[in-house]
């Protein structure tokens, strides 16, 4: 397919991506900023505990982008962090490209891509970006939900004191099929 797009398309895809990035940073930053307070983070940042993020879900986690190219959100994220929170923050990824949340719930105990061979008991926050894959299988609604709240429980159970539920994000692929659009909205 990467040779049926022009350079200019590619381009366009890569520029919605980091929107959608942006938009993921913004919801963590007020996340950290919150968590900071409720850790009682009150000293300067070079004394507060180090923020540990997981990001796991689909290919938007692992950031592939259909060019052989891997362009994850993760290392965006934790760099936008350390330029606003100190380097006391490390975010880590986990993407399955292709799999739906049924897999991920079927494959919690795997050792390379199971969610709780990634959890930490010193993860400040887990963010889940999953059920993409789902729609377009034509999963129902409410099986894509009962599998997220089973991912989020894993994590909230292990002890991770808080998970954050992405939505699709933007996409270039999105402005240019209605129906892509439809399923994200």
């Amino acid at each position: 397919m990467s040779s049926m797009l022009t350079k200019p398309t590619r381009v366009a895809f890569t520029i919605f991506g980091i929107i959608g990035v942006a938009s993921v940073m913004l919801l963590v930053l007020g996340r950290i900023s919150r968590l900071s307070t409720i850790a009682g983070a009150h000293s300067t940042m070079s004394t507060t505990r180090m923020h540990r993020i997981l990001c796991y879900g689909d290919s938007l986690t692992a950031g592939t982008s259909g060019f052989n190219e891997e362009y994850p959100y993760a290392p965006y994220l934790e760099a936008k962090l350390r330029e606003t929170r100190g380097d006391n923050v490390m975010v880590r990824y986990r993407g399955l490209p292709g799999w739906t949340t049924e897999h991920m719930v079927e494959d919690l105990d795997g050792e390379r891509t199971g969610l709780r061979s990634a959890l930490r008991k010193d993860l400040s926050l887990v963010i889940l970006l999953a059920g993409t894959n789902d729609m377009g299988y034509g999963k129902s609604a409410d099986e894509i939900t009962a599998n997220l709240k089973l991912l989020h429980n894993v994590c909230l159970d292990y002890g991770v004191p808080k998970t954050l539920a992405i939505g699709i994000p933007p996409s270039g692929y999105q402005s240019q099929n209605e129906a892509a659009a439809a399923l994200a909205s």
